[in-house]
């Protein structure tokens, strides 16, 4: 980043510590990725990845207060209003143990609870102004997937 001034969102791969294979899968065939259409709509970038950011560009979002430990793509969602896309390198960034079968979302899969933080997610997008066309198609397809629980 320091190198190339025009970059502000670099992103890197994360992958498991003991078999070295990475989390993060980029099915666009591209390194230029862009977070609501090819992460949020198409579901062309997903898993774990490293997120780099320029400090000074970004030092004013937060992740959300009202839902804690979950939803950070409302934070990253934030961050494209000002930086649309990333620039994605295909090497390992950092390394995970693995997951907690009981962790982030586990607590979402039954409907009650999935509403009630879709009703706080709801809440974070208002207070974000996170009203672009794709974040929209988003939320509307996550709660009719509730729907459906």
């Amino acid at each position: 980043m320091i190198e190339n001034s025009e970059i502000n969102w670099l992103v890197s791969e994360r992958a498991n510590a003991d078999t070295k294979q990475p989390y993060t899968i980029n099915k666009t065939g591209r390194n230029i990725i862009n977070y609501e259409t090819d992460m949020l709509l198409k579901r062309q970038f997903t898993g774990d990845t490293t997120q780099c950011l320029h400090f000074e560009t970004f030092n004013k979002i937060r992740f959300s207060t009202l839902i804690k430990n979950a939803e950070e793509w409302l934070y990253f969602a934030e961050i494209a209003k000002t930086e649309k896309s990333f620039l994605f390198l295909p090497v390992i960034g950092t390394y995970s143990i693995g997951y907690a079968t009981d962790g982030l979302t586990y607590n979402y899969h039954n409907k009650k609870e999935s509403w009630k933080n879709n009703l706080l997610v709801l809440k974070e997008l208002r207070q974000r102004e996170l009203f672009s066309l794709p974040i929209i198609i988003y939320f509307t397809v996550r709660l009719l997937k509730s729907l459906l629980k």
